[in-house]
């Protein structure tokens, strides 16, 4: 049981100047009560790779006002997060429960995978992959029985300085959310090159 008090810090943090690789996280339970602050916090000038988190659950703030899970980096390669419960009534808009974000304008995050992750109260989205490429989110599920929502639930576009995704795969997801405005499944297509992307096996209930 790893816990932040509050007014403290990120649980994890590996912001850095450099090269962050091979970091496994695995069978804990991590509760957040800094609404200012991340969960995991994994940004980096240099490059994130090989990241392992799995067997995991994580309780946050309801007024939160930065993504939990929230990694970003110039390079971004091999990142899993799987088999994981997320309690996270995230309220700021564009801060969903995980995001993973190339911020290189010359490429792409590669290699993502979030599998098997349940999300309760995803009030501010579930997962956003931002500038990704050959990335899947697989066997999630979302419950959020309100009309609360202020992001989508599923989200794939470009980011702020990366360049657009593409090959990015959604299977096997479900969403139960009682929001009309924000669609549970959103692939942002309005830049240009962001394509082949595979929607498989998802159940979406309003």
């Amino acid at each position: 049981w790893l816990e932040s008090s509050v007014g403290g810090g990120h649980i994890f943090d590996w912001s850095s100047s450099g090269i962050v690789a091979k970091v496994e996280i695995a069978h804990c339970v991590m509760l957040q009560k800094n609404a200012s602050k991340a969960v995991v916090q994994g940004t980096s000038t240099g490059g994130v790779f090989s990241i392992w988190m799995h067997d995991f659950e994580y309780l946050y703030q309801a007024s939160a006002t930065v993504s939990p899970i929230n990694i970003r980096s110039f390079t971004v390669n091999s990142i899993t997060l799987e088999r994981f419960w997320s309690t996270c009534q995230t309220q700021a808009a564009s801060a969903p429960s995980i995001v993973v974000e190339s911020t290189n304008p010359g490429g792409q995050a590669f290699n993502v995978l979030v599998r098997q992750g349940v999300f309760e109260f995803s009030v501010g989205g579930a997962v956003k992959l931002l500038s990704c490429a050959n990335c899947s989110i697989e066997d999630c599920t979302v419950y959020d029985i309100s009309t609360t929502t202020t992001d989508h639930q599923f989200y794939i576009g470009r980011g702020t300085t990366g360049p657009s995704s593409y090959c990015c795969n959604v299977r096997r997801c479900r969403s139960f959310v009682g929001n009309t405005t924000y669609a549970d499944l959103y692939i942002d297509t309005t830049q240009p090159g962001q394509s082949n992307f595979v929607v498989d096996c998802c159940g979406f209930y309003y």
